[in-house]
């Protein structure tokens, strides 16, 4: 063969690629394999929490209304167009948890389950850190932000930002000093 052609890959190149991968492998065991991550409750954060304390015996009727007292009066519903319907995430039987699609409920505290529903390949890139925020160390339990952390449940779409030129760049060389 020229050295213009590729060579074939042969038994060599596949017993170093599989080296590599047990070196990867064994580095992810020697940390203690995937990293801990751990969503912060949110719950206890809500200002009217729990919501059956004023939420009791709705009827599927009129909790398609949304609430229009001094409690949620600020409360834009942009979710989706045209409609206003808590009942489509919140059960009127119970107030304190969000209705899945199946008919399962879950906790305030797993409402990224609720949004990823719909928005399914922004919850695949939050369950891989691509979108959305964690902190903590790459050592130890990191904290994942739930989509609520960022965005508003009733109006969720962020506010459009102006786009401004990037900061001047650092000059490529650092002077040096006459004596060192």
């Amino acid at each position: 063969m020229t050295p213009s052609t590729s060579k074939p890959r042969g038994g060599a190149y596949f017993a170093g690629l599989l080296a590599f991968a047990g070196a990867v492998l064994w580095t992810q065991a020697g940390r203690g394999g995937p990293q801990e991550v751990e969503v912060p409750p949110r719950q206890k954060a809500l200002e009217n929490f729990p919501c059956q304390e004023c939420h009791v015996n709705i009827d599927e009727a009129n909790s398609g209304v949304a609430p229009r007292t001094k409690t949620h009066s600020g409360m834009r519903f942009l979710h989706m167009d045209k409609i206003e319907q808590c009942n489509l995430c919140h059960p009127s039987e119970d107030m304190d948890t969000l209705r899945l699609v199946d008919g399962r409920t879950v906790t305030f505290n797993e409402s990224y389950q609720l949004c990823g529903q719909c928005h399914g390949e922004k919850l695949g890139d939050w369950k891989k850190n691509l979108h959305g925020k964690q902190v903590g160390s790459w050592r130890a339990l990191a904290h994942r932000y739930s989509c609520v952390d960022c965005h508003e449940p009733h109006s969720p779409r962020l506010p459009k930002m102006k786009a401004v030129p990037p900061p001047p760049r650092p000059p490529l060389s650092i002077p040096k000093e006459e004596r060192h």
